[in-house]
């Protein structure tokens, strides 16, 4: 080209690869229209190898013509999750259907290792995985199909009676959970980075929750940035005095109820780590507070159940010599408070909860008393 010889053979090549790649494209199509013919769902060429190497190594059919894949959800990982049954009168080894997951792989490999540990601790609270499958930098993982209803749809549409039954067996599972397996040795707590960490998706969602400094008189409003950094070094103060195994993402709809067994399961662990339990607890409260649900008589059932969940947590505190519990729930509520608005496009609602971060994050900044264990939390700070 450079030397000008053979030019228009050359742009005549490069037209032939184009038209190549159009082909490409086309044969990519048909194949995701032919997958989609078979399943009913719309799934990548990619995402379709996964989940067939994944149910092949689960004892599925090879056959898909047998198989009945249907997308539920994608959740707010990034994970793609659907059902997989076999098609009427199609031999299946999961009568009850399976659940498959696929998502970044890192992600896939934490859920199921603790998924695993789950199982040995407490046999029966998870779902067992069938298969896992990983190819470059997404990994695939068939498990268990829990039976039963998600706890928000308990509190949300269940009777009284039945909401009562769930609650009493959720928390008798939660204290036997965090006996099992407490450690007496201290931890130190990271709210304030996870704020941090979540900011620029806040703030992609809502700009106006960075706060600028601004003064009136004598009187100061510190800025967002130092309001966090002075919260940050506080924080290294304190300790959580004895972790135990948490869940990690302790949401509202993380927890299925089933009612005839008498029993709740957790789903989407991949953040089960060893920690403060007040992570777990900020969480699960927060989920109830942010349903969007303003109808006076749900949110009162609402307003209930947070109630009912922070008496047993700071039951569970005073049982346990946890002289600081207050103090940390302020920091893990503003936490969970601040991070919740990316999820919220309703601005108002979102508003109300960073005001509620805010004035955790000001109680806790001019907080003089130096002893965390005489700190008092605002409680009426939990209810809408």
């Amino acid at each position: 080209m450079g030397m000008g010889r053979d030019a228009q053979s050359l742009i005549t090549v490069l037209f032939i690869f184009r038209y190549f790649e159009r082909v490409g494209d086309a044969l990519l199509n048909i194949g995701e229209a032919i997958i989609f013919s078979l399943l009913g769902e719309r799934i990548k060429i990619e995402q379709f190898d996964a989940l067939q190497q994944t149910l092949s190594k689960s004892g599925f059919s090879d056959s898909f013509a047998d198989i009945d894949f249907r997308a539920i959800w994608g959740t707010r990982s990034g994970c793609r999750i659907g059902k997989v049954e076999q098609r009427d009168g199609s031999p299946s080894p999961r009568p009850q259907g399976s659940i498959y997951k696929e998502g970044n792989l890192e992600k896939i490999r934490k859920e199921r290792a603790s998924i695993n540990r789950w199982k040995s601790l407490f046999p029966g609270l998870v779902a067992d995985v069938y298969g896992f499958h990983e190819e470059s930098d997404k990994g695939s993982m068939l498990v268990e199909f829990l039976n039963g209803c998600t706890l928000d749809e308990v509190v949300l549409s269940g009777d009284d009676e039945f909401l009562r039954n769930a609650l009493f067996i959720f928390e008798s599972t939660v204290l036997d959970t965090w006996t099992t397996t407490l450690e007496n040795l201290p931890v130190k707590t990271n709210y304030i980075w996870q704020i941090q960490s979540r900011l620029e998706s806040v703030l992609q969602m809502h700009p106006e929750f960075w706060r600028m400094p601004k003064s009136l008189g004598s009187s100061e409003v510190r800025s967002t940035e130092e309001l966090l950094s002075h919260c940050a070094d506080i924080e290294d103060e304190l300790e959580a005095p004895f972790s135990v195994f948490i869940h990690g993402d302790f949401n509202i709809n993380n927890v299925v109820y089933n009612h005839e067994a008498q029993q709740v399961h957790y789903i989407d662990l991949y953040r089960s780590r060893d920690f403060d339990y007040v992570q777990d607890a900020s969480v699960f409260l927060i989920s109830n507070f942010r349903m969007p649900v303003f109808e006076d008589n749900h949110r009162a059932r609402i307003n209930s159940v947070i109630r009912q969940f922070y008496t047993f947590t700071k039951g569970f505190a005073d049982q346990h010599g946890d002289t600081t519990f207050e103090a940390r729930m302020a920091f893990a509520l503003a936490r969970s408070f601040y991070t919740s608005t990316r999820f919220e496009l309703n601005f108002k609602f979102a508003k109300e909860m960073y005001n509620r971060a805010m004035f955790l994050l000001e109680k806790i900044y001019h907080y003089r008393d130096g002893k965390w264990e005489n700190f008092s939390l605002p409680t009426d700070i939990l209810y809408y």
